[in-house]
């Protein structure tokens, strides 16, 4: 990592993250998250070893990153997540981080990223892949993006907190994590559980107020309701 890349976090609504590049400064994305650039900043799909380790980390879907650099220069890019939400920056030379897959925005050089596990659920909330978290380590920085607004939380040792599955978004490694589904009284169906994960402190964890299963909800009731 170039430790004096300068960024900044925009928006109110929907925020964005602007990113200057100086010439070895590196920053990847996940796809289709660029909003603009200026004109010297080079775009490559990433097929390094960096993108090779990834493709174990996905099991139905192979997805590449985008790797943003500027040779000459001062460049600027700025980049967004897929729906609206916040930006969260975190050091990872402090320590590790979990993640959701969707969470991640991007992240500069000096980063790795690895499986921490996947799951197949029942949960509506989540597709076809199920859960797939994500472990962030390094001496770079990640950038986390939410559906939504996010809160933090601070455990202290042995601190409990359960929180649902699809709105828990990021924490850091030093937080133990379970994860169970809580079984609908009304109706003894796969479709009625509800997933939950359970934490213990110490560490930090970030939980997001909304989830794209809410959001897809609600373009689909939008959508049927002007049909």
């Amino acid at each position: 990592m170039c430790p004096d890349m300068k960024f900044t976090i925009t928006g109110i609504m929907s925020q964005v993250l602007n990113v200057q590049l100086a010439p070895g400064d590196i920053l990847k994305t996940a796809p289709g998250r660029l909003i603009s650039k200026s004109f010297n900043v080079n775009v490559k799909i990433n097929d390094s070893a960096f993108i090779s380790g990834l493709k174990k980390m996905f099991s139905d879907s192979f997805i590449d990153m985008v790797e943003y650099s500027s040779e000459k220069g001062m460049g600027l890019v700025t980049v967004g997540p897929s729906v609206p939400g916040m930006i969260m920056d975190v050091d990872l030379g402090k320590g590790d981080w979990i993640m959701q897959k969707h969470g991640m925005l991007a992240c500069s050089r000096g980063t790795a990223i690895s499986r921490e596990m996947q799951r197949h659920l029942g949960d509506p909330q989540f597709d076809q892949e199920g859960l797939v978290l994500l472990k962030v380590s390094g001496d770079g920085t990640a950038f986390i993006a939410s559906c939504g607004d996010f809160t933090t939380m601070d455990l202290r040792p042995d601190d409990r907190y359960t929180v649902s599955t699809s709105h828990a978004l990021a924490w850091e490694s030093s937080v133990k994590y379970s994860i169970r589904s809580i079984r609908s009284k009304a109706e003894d169906t796969r479709d009625d559980d509800e997933c939950v994960t359970d934490f213990k402190g110490p560490g930090r964890i970030v939980i997001q107020n909304m989830s794209e299963g809410d959001i897809a909800g609600m373009v689909a009731r939008f959508s049927a309701k002007n049909q």
